[in-house]
């Protein structure tokens, strides 16, 4: 009985942080404007993910889903989608810093978001945007999502 108490106040608690999180992201600067609330580590690159509902609101405040060096960080579909999945996401933004300040996205940026984009489509949880953050600039590599059609827009 205290097992099914202790689920039950957890499934409880779950159902109530996502409410406290119903803030709607429309545009790309609002992903960005989460991303920083939350705090952005100014030596390595961190990769943040943000899930979101059918009507676009937050499911929970942005995770950060890899931590890395000074020059990269290691973008892995199954660290993003897991939690995916667990939260009932509908789709995925992910961000990450490049403590250089220059927000050209690597090689490896590209490829990793190729990478983001094909598993969100075999999982039916599309890969919205992957946004790449530097010293007050920012690359949007958009992907087949909501804020684009083209890789390195902006």
């Amino acid at each position: 009985m205290q097992l099914a108490a202790a689920f039950a106040l957890v499934k409880r608690n779950v159902k109530t942080s996502h409410r406290s999180y119903a803030r709607a992201v429309e545009t790309s600067d609002d992903v960005v404007r989460q991303v920083r609330s939350v705090g952005i580590d100014e030596t390595q690159e961190c990769a943040f993910a943000l899930y979101l509902d059918a009507k676009r609101h937050l499911l929970c405040e942005p995770m950060i889903v890899s931590r890395g060096t000074a020059d990269r960080t290691f973008l892995h579909p199954r660290e993003i989608f897991k939690h995916a999945i667990r939260l009932g996401a509908v789709s995925v933004i992910v961000v990450h810093n490049h403590p250089s300040g220059d927000a050209t996205p690597s090689d490896e940026d590209i490829t990793g978001t190729q990478s983001l984009i094909e598993a969100g489509r075999v999982m039916g949880i599309p890969l919205d945007d992957h946004i790449v953050i530097g010293d007050g600039s920012v690359t949007y590599l958009v992907t087949l999502g909501r804020f684009g059609t083209q890789f390195l827009i902006r």
